[in-house]
């Protein structure tokens, strides 16, 4: 027999194994003999545990090998399977409420210990998945041990070093072969990752999350918004007043809020937009709407010489609009009479902090919702000057800064506008718009002409043609920019946000609500409308009596009286023409007022564009009031009519309009549907808005897998019975007892070598007997030990 020569292992110990080992083949006999060599070359003699004793002849052990069976049984493989049960059950239940997108609550004041106790399980959870990954690597060591082709002796300990990084550095390891590390790596990634994936997804996140349903009472119930304008007429290329109702080009037009006209009234009370010193503001100003409208502004790139430029933009009111109507109207069904006492909608639950996205979808397809951006270029004139141009060199925005526009010449007469001149002694400013249409088909989107009374501005010589001015042009490009509309509730007030509001704005691709075009013309103001736009100033609201001035004559006279002084005396020198001269500290301080202005107006104006449009909420589904039958409803209100019309057989209530049908509403020339996205502010599980959770819903997912699959394995074969080397102290016993390797060998091979177990057979009176020991031997001795 071939047996170890006596080395550098560790001496021979007794390992009592299970009772259920049972012993086959014959029993491999070898004597000592005087000075003969005993078990694994050890010189001597061995007594009955294998270790080398002095005796009698007659008490000389003899000590043999068997390869060990065990008999399988699915009552142990069904035990041994449950380590794994409790981490499946917390994934199961973890990945569901991921899977279903569950909604937990807003914030309160148990939200702190909640979390910290989910923290706790999630912890529990990262350990009750390391157990079960350690099982796996155990069994498959088991299984090793146990055929006939043995598992390397490196791979021994590896179920218990799924937290060791040194042990992928160790010799044991990096010896092993590729299978033999794959295993070993996959279970350790898995374990790695199982403490954050288990966080991630058992811990709820604090965001928005969609609202799949509004309804929640028995039933269902679909709710809709349309405009009733199509895409091209919501947001034309050219702005008429078709849609403008007659009291709008009134004497009372700019007191009425349905009128384009009605902001100049909080824009004139705003000192800041007219007072400039040096250079224009960047301003961020608001409106109370039936909500809070902001509008911001910001200078162009370059202000030098005697023009410049100067940008504003604000939220369309009726995107604005609509979504606080849609929140009240959503919010407000228990003033119906649908006969549902109960909260019929999710709007209506105290906790519920909402917010909506609006988008717009037409001809069935998800357009973007946009705003207006004005920019304005202004340049000053002498009084002597007989003809005059409309600048465009600053503008920014696309085709301005190229070709054919880029080179094109915009000139006006002077004679044009004889009837607005007047002398120098005169303290008023007169104005017109301009009109566009002799310009042919490259135009811009309006043009304004101021005259004044002759300024000089200080530093300058008097009479010095880059100087004094009288006349000034504007220059008005007018486009729909794309943005995004939002109410958000999440703070517990509804504010109504422009998630774009810098006029320069970003890429528009980044809006994420619909596809961009692929240019942005501009947008042609015709006479009509801009008749809009000049209607008489009223004074007071207390006393609402039109004056004989137009908006566009108090503007430009607000400029005048804000950048200028009347002085006869300008650094020192005297004019003596007898004429009353107005002086500018900066000359450029009236062209960037003008340019504030004007862009702030005429944004504003533009925002109000479709306010007169007829917009329709439409509510179609099927209720069950108690003690009634159900109820099948399609009902057509005045989205503006503040709460939800009752539903009362299909009578014509006002408000309700009962000859628009669903035919209609597709009809996408005619109507365009607002969209709103729903979303509530709180915690919850899902994917929404997170890569990392599909990073932990896989990790956890696949440790579900693995999970499955051992168990149908060892079920379906009869996992065996325990074989007594399930600990590491029981392997390190094993170990201890089965000797040593032959001095000559090379340590560092010995990870490599693949080792079975063996139970040990001592026969001390020339009677064969199998005791319950069992030891390690190198695969490779096996078919020697049994020859």
């Amino acid at each position: 027999m071939a047996e170890y020569a006596a080395g550098n292992r560790i001496p021979l110990l007794d390992h009592h194994g299970s009772k259920n080992i049972h012993t086959t083949a014959s029993v491999l006999e070898e004597r000592n003999q005087g000075t003969g060599t005993g078990p694994f070359g050890i010189p001597g003699r061995i007594d009955d545990n294998g270790m080398p004793y002095e005796g009698k002849k007659e008490n000389r052990a003899i000590m043999a090998t068997h390869l060990v069976k065990h008999p399988k049984s699915r009552q142990h493989a069904l035990f041994k399977s449950l380590i794994h049960l409790p981490s499946m059950a917390i994934t199961l239940g973890v990945l569901t409420l991921t899977f279903r997108n569950i909604f937990w609550g807003p914030q309160s004041d148990t939200t702190n210990t909640v979390l910290n106790s989910l923290q706790f399980a999630a912890q529990l959870h990262t350990s009750l998945i390391v157990m079960s990954l350690s099982a796996m690597l155990l069994h498959v060591i088991h299984r090793g041990l146990s055929s006939g082709r043995g598992i390397p002796l490196g791979f021994l300990s590896s179920g218990f070093q799924l937290n060791s990084v040194s042990y992928m550095f160790r010799k044991e390891f990096t010896r092993l072969n590729i299978g033999y590390i794959l295993i070993f790596l996959v279970m350790f990634i898995l374990a790695l990752l199982s403490g954050p994936s288990s966080a991630i997804t058992m811990i709820p996140r604090l965001q928005f999350w969609n609202v799949q349903n509004s309804w929640i009472e028995k039933g269902h119930m679909d709710f809709h918004v349309y405009i009733q304008a199509g895409e091209s007429s919501l947001y034309p290329d050219t702005l008429t007043a078709d849609n403008a109702t007659p009291e709008c080009f009134g004497l009372n037009a700019s007191i009425l809020s349905h009128c384009p006209a009605f902001g100049i009234r909080t824009w004139m009370q705003d000192d800041t937009l007219f007072s400039i010193s040096d250079q224009p503001p960047y301003i961020n100003t608001t409106i109370q709407e039936g909500w809070v409208r902001s509008l911001v502004g910001q200078p162009g790139a370059v202000n030098q010489g005697v023009s410049s430029l100067y940008l504003a933009s604000t939220l369309s009111t009726f995107l604005g609009n609509a979504l606080t109507a849609y929140s009240t109207l959503m919010g407000s069904f228990q003033y119906t009479s649908l006969g549902i006492n109960a909260p019929e909608t999710i709007q209506q639950k105290d906790e519920f902090l909402g917010r909506y996205d609006l988008s717009l979808r037409s001809a069935g397809k998800r357009i973007s919702t946009r705003k207006p951006v004005v920019e304005v270029q202004c340049t000053g004139w002498p009084t002597d000057a007989t003809n005059m141009s409309l600048d465009h060199s600053e503008m920014v925005y696309p085709p301005w800064t190229s070709d054919p526009i880029w080179n094109t010449d915009w000139s006006i007469s002077a004679a044009d506008f004889a009837t607005l001149a007047i002398d120098n002694n005169s303290t008023l400013v007169n104005s017109s718009w301009i009109n566009i249409e002799q310009f042919g088909s490259l135009k811009p989107s309006l043009g304004a002409y101021f005259a004044t009374p002759e300024t000089v501005g200080m530093g300058c010589t008097f009479g010095q043609a880059t100087c004094n001015y009288s006349q000034y042009t504007c220059t008005i490009d007018a486009r729909w920019m794309p943005t995004r509309a939002i109410l958000d509730g999440s703070s517990g007030e509804q504010i109504v946000a422009d998630a774009n509001p810098n006029p320069i704005g970003p890429a528009f691709n980044d809006l994420n609500n619909g596809p961009a075009p692929s240019s942005y013309p501009s947008v042609l103001i015709s006479e009509s409308w801009s008749q809009l736009l000049n209607v008489p100033w009223i004074d007071s609201i207390t006393n609402p009596v039109p004056s004989n001035r137009t908006i566009l004559d108090t503007i430009g006279q607000k400029c005048l009286d804000k950048n200028t002084f009347l002085n006869a005396t300008l650094l020192g020198r005297h004019f003596d023409d007898g004429l009353s001269h107005r002086i500018a500290v900066n000359v450029m301080d009236m062209l960037g007022c003008l340019q504030v202005s004007l862009s702030v107006y005429i944004s504003d104006a533009l925002a109000r564009a479709q306010n007169n449009i007829p917009t329709y909420f439409v509510m179609k589904g099927e209720v069950f009031p108690p003690d009634r039958s159900a109820s099948n409803i399609y009902l057509v209100q005045d989205f503006y009519a503040g709460h939800v019309l009752p539903f009362d057989g299909g009578v014509n209530l006002q408000g309700q309009f009962t000859n628009l049908t669903e035919a209609d509403f597709n009809d996408w020339t005619r109507f365009t549907e607002l969209v709103m996205m729903t979303t509530r502010y709180g915690y919850g599980y899902g994917f929404q808005d997170s890569k990392l959770i599909y990073v932990g819903t896989c990790v956890l997912l696949l440790h579900l897998a693995l999970c499955v699959a051992y168990i149908a394995w060892i079920l379906g074969n009869g996992e065996c019975q325990g074989a007594g080397w399930e600990t590491i102290g029981e392997l390190i016993w094993m170990t201890m007892q089965s000797g040593a390797g032959d001095e000559k060998e090379n340590p560092e091979r010995n990870w490599e070598e693949r080792f079975i177990v063996r139970q040990k057979v001592v026969d001390g009176s020339f009677i064969a007997r199998a005791e319950n020991k069992m030891v390690l031997r190198r695969a490779e001795r096996v078919s020697e030990e049994g020859s």
